[in-house]
């Protein structure tokens, strides 16, 4: 389960100690590159345990390194990579949409909470790197900047208020995971 998970992870960045920030830097640029590892969670995790600006900062450098290996490994591997993640027809039907060679739909996709493996088709756009992540990191640093805020929140508010948000948090979650395509 999901809370199951959480625990772990926080659990084993607690182990840490002051290596915690390094050990959640590492953990979240791996669950990109690793896209069927569900992240999503990960960026209210930073708000709650290393503040906004912490997390922040942790979440998108983290975010920028692990996109930047999957588009280096998408690039590299091509299209062999994706096809064990994403069914052929789907597959072709995002190649489809995304053949432009413009990094806005790109920015405009990352604003959604998309899963990952959306940074590995990304890499078989003919796009610059240095373009294609600046879009990546705008794009999904929207969500990443929005989660990490409802963490740093938790610290301050009443626990009824967090419990409640979280619960809501999950539903939404739930239903966002359940309806993806």
């Amino acid at each position: 389960s999901v809370m199951a998970t959480a625990d772990d992870v926080r659990a084993w960045l607690i182990a840490l100690g002051p290596l915690a920030p390094a050990g959640y830097f590492l953990f979240y640029a791996a669950q990109i590159v690793f896209a069927p590892l569900p992240g999503s969670f990960l960026s209210v995790f930073g708000g709650y345990l290393f503040g906004f600006w912490w997390g922040l900062l942790l979440s998108l450098a983290a975010l920028a390194l692990g996109a930047a290996i999957a588009v280096y490994l998408s690039r590299r591997f091509g299209r062999r990579l994706l096809e064990r993640f994403i069914p052929g027809e789907e597959l072709v039907r995002w190649e489809r949409k995304f053949s432009l060679r413009s990094p806005i739909p790109w920015f405009v996709l990352f604003l959604f909470p998309v899963p990952d493996t959306a940074v590995y088709l990304a890499g078989l756009s003919s796009l610059n790197l240095r373009v294609l992540l600046a879009a990546i990191l705008v794009g999904r640093g929207a969500n990443v900047a929005l989660g990490i805020a409802i963490g740093n929140a938790s610290n301050v508010l009443p626990a009824e208020i967090v419990v409640v948000k979280w619960i809501v948090l999950f539903l939404i979650g739930g239903l966002a995971l359940r309806y993806q395509r």
